[in-house]
């Protein structure tokens, strides 16, 4: 597992940055969800809000963007590695 951390400030900076980073690692990723997780999934991929993933689905995501996605910091943890 690795993490990348955006402090960004400014509403939604850091969220933007994050959006990009995975843009730019064919990560998809979901829409956001109050405080919870936003899921991530290497490759092109429909991503769920967090509350409509069922258990499984949580469970085999490649990983999450956790924290405030408003004011920052987030953070992206990646539970498997990136794939070229």
């Amino acid at each position: 597992m690795f993490e990348v951390i955006f402090n960004q400030e400014g509403d939604f900076e850091a969220l933007y940055a994050a959006k990009a980073w995975c843009r730019s690692n064919n990560i998809s990723y979901g829409s956001t969800c109050r405080d919870e997780p936003i899921g991530l999934m290497h490759g092109d991929y429909y991503v769920a809000k967090w509350k409509n993933l069922t258990a499984k689905e949580r469970r085999t995501v490649d990983g999450v963007i956790l924290g405030d996605k408003r004011n920052g910091p987030l953070t992206i943890k990646m539970y498997v590695p990136i794939k070229p």
